[in-house]
């Protein structure tokens, strides 16, 4: 009798550490699987969201699996558009604005072996579009429109088919994608990369990490920030990012200061683990000690999961510490992060938060390897203030906490200027998440057919599990739109991903611009001759198709649009100067030539 109520006080003291987060491990046909990726979607667009997964089992069999997801039962089924994959990742964006979920993927593909990199539209099924990439494993995939044309641009970085390092970025333009050279930027593979704003211009930059050159002669981890000027990525805050490689990046507020934090987790070049978070000081990014374990192969993810307005971390991975597996929920309490649940751990994992059963608490899903090599994928529901029928409920440390979505954008302008609209809004406010950390998304109509898309359903509900489309920001950037009337529309979203209705419309214009631009004169390439022209004028430097125009110095139609084929007929015209107008997926350039 002594040792059972030893036992009890034991259990009753230790026992809270672990259950203030009050998850359930539920039964679940979801396939174990190590080395891959997991995402979230509302597939079939029931209103809950279903889950994609790849990577391999304990033989090496590799899988490509959706899970589709009606009130916590999931059904499995095979994708057939692209094949099974090891070594992949994915990453969903609507690339091409139609409204529509598309996912961009890399991986080694099983049976034969090839590397590829895919992009997948989805309308009930996945159908693999023609587009051209180069094609990775071992690495990191993340959409994110760098030039804000509207069009969701493509950012990879992993191992090539010749097994070196190499980071690229595709330019999405529109029905096809362009290469986009990164002088300044390092090849790296066995890392991740992911797009942020980090210093808050309207300007998306990127992080990457991992090791350089071609295997197996590798050289040490690096992580580089690159900051996007506007005509390129430059280096910034050098040696200021712990190198790693098989390693996690993943941005967020974790101060509620209004910018945004990173938390990376990897192999370090002394073969240590590393779980590292640097809080963004504006000018500089300072290493905040958090007490979190070490770990690699695995990931540590932002969430607020008691919605009390911080963002707490989901981890999981192999760890060189004890225990060797990790699988735990740390609480931010204003920085300092104290462990709330644990379970099984697993390494080689994968896995993130999603509000499986809609009751507004985040839920994650994890999988990887355990100890015993056991192969787990494992469905957690945050009981958040629902006392379960149950377990223990005298132990459950239920919160209670009721969340809110924020509330809806107003005052909402559109200035334009030269083809650049900035659309603004006032911040908005949520009961639980501080106005400084919460995030925006922009539908835009263009003369009433969607042009970008915010990634939420008609009634604002997020398709995704992830931030808006402006970020942090107030307000939303996108250049080189077409001619034309529009209407937008934006929504909150707070750090558990609970969504506003979408605000009232406000309409702006895009109209004719006739005139040169001096800037586009410098940047451009594009070259036009013979000048003096007498007959014929022809155009060189643009692979694409498009249109010219004719105006007279003073802005005056001369000559009215025709799509380009082996050059333009002036002869018609008197003798003076003109200005060449030439339209190349909704990128203009201006040229002034003399005809004689």
């Amino acid at each position: 009798m002594k040792l059972s109520l030893t036992f009890l006080v034991t259990f009753l003291l230790i026992a809270p550490n672990f259950t203030k987060a009050q998850f359930e491990a539920i039964n679940s046909n979801l396939r174990g699987l190590r080395n891959g990726d997991i995402t979230f979607t509302d597939f079939d667009s029931d209103g809950d969201i279903d889950v994609l997964m790849i990577g391999d089992d304990i033989e090496a069999n590799a899988f490509s699996l959706i899970y589709l997801n009606d009130n916590l039962s999931f059904t499995e089924s095979a994708i057939t558009s692209f094949p099974a994959l090891m070594d992949g990742a994915f990453d969903w964006a609507d690339y091409n604005n139609d409204g529509k979920m598309d996912l961009a993927v890399i991986g080694f593909t099983i049976p034969d072996g090839r590397l590829i990199t895919e992009v997948h539209t989805h309308d009930g099924e996945f159908i693999k579009t023609d587009l051209e990439l180069t094609g990775i494993s071992r690495g990191g995939v993340d959409w994110g429109d760098y030039n804000n044309d509207g069009l969701p641009d493509l950012l990879i970085a992993g191992q090539d088919a010749e097994s070196n390092s190499v980071t690229k970025l595709f330019e999405n333009k529109g029905t096809y994608f362009s290469e986009v050279e990164l002088p300044n930027v390092e090849g790296v593979s066995f890392g991740d990369v992911k797009w942020a704003d980090y210093d808050g211009d309207g300007l998306l930059d990127f992080i990457i990490s991992g090791v350089q050159g071609q295997a197996p002669e590798t050289t040490p981890p690096v992580t580089k920030l690159y900051k996007n000027t506007g005509d390129g990525f430059e280096e910034v805050f050098k040696d200021t990012f712990i190198g790693v490689y098989v390693s996690s990046i993943e941005w967020g507020d974790a101060d509620n200061d209004g910018d945004l934090d990173v938390i990376i987790t990897g192999f370090t070049a002394d073969y240590m683990g590393s779980t590292t978070l640097y809080i963004n000081e504006g000018t500089l990014f300072r290493i905040h000690e958090t007490g979190l374990p070490n770990i690699l192969e695995g990931f540590a993810k932002w969430g607020d999961y008691n919605n009390d307005n911080q963002l707490d971390i989901l981890i999981s991975g192999n760890s060189l510490e004890s225990p060797s597996k990790i699988c735990a929920v740390y609480e931010n309490k204003n920085l300092a992060f104290e462990k709330v649940f644990e379970h099984t751990g697993v390494g080689q994992s994968s896995g993130g938060w999603a509000d499986l059963n809609n009751d507004d608490y985040l839920d994650f899903i994890v999988m990887g390897q355990t100890e015993s090599l056991e192969m787990l994928a494992t469905v957690f529901i945050n009981e958040g203030g629902h006392e379960s029928n149950t377990g223990n409920n005298a132990l459950k440390q239920a919160t209670a906490t009721v969340n809110n979505p924020p509330s809806t954008p107003a005052n909402l302008t559109s200035a334009v200027k030269d083809g650049k609209v900035t659309l603004s809004w006032d911040a908005s406010t949520d009961d639980l998440t501080n106005s400084n950390s919460l995030s925006y998304s922009v539908n835009i109509f263009k003369d009433g057919q969607l042009h970008i898309s915010s990634l939420s359903n008609e009634s604002g509900k997020r398709s995704i599990v992830a931030p808006g489309n402006a970020g942090l920001q107030t307000f939303y950037v996108s250049e080189n739109l077409p001619v034309g009337n529009y209407s937008w529309s934006v929504q909150a979203i707070d750090n558990s991903y609970s969504a506003s209705s979408f605000s009232a419309t406000n309409d702006f214009s895009i109209e004719e611009q006739v005139g040169l631009d001096a800037d586009e004169l410098d940047k451009s390439q594009v070259k036009i001759f013979p000048i003096p022209v007498k007959d014929q004028l022809f155009v060189e430097g643009i692979n694409t198709p498009f249109t010219t125009q004719l105006f007279s110095i003073n802005g005056t139609l001369v000559i009215s649009e025709a799509q380009y084929n082996n050059g333009v007929n002036v002869s018609q015209l008197k003798n003076g100067i003109y200005l060449l107008k030439i339209t190349s997926n909704n990128h203009t350039i201006h040229r002034k030539f003399i005809k004689k």
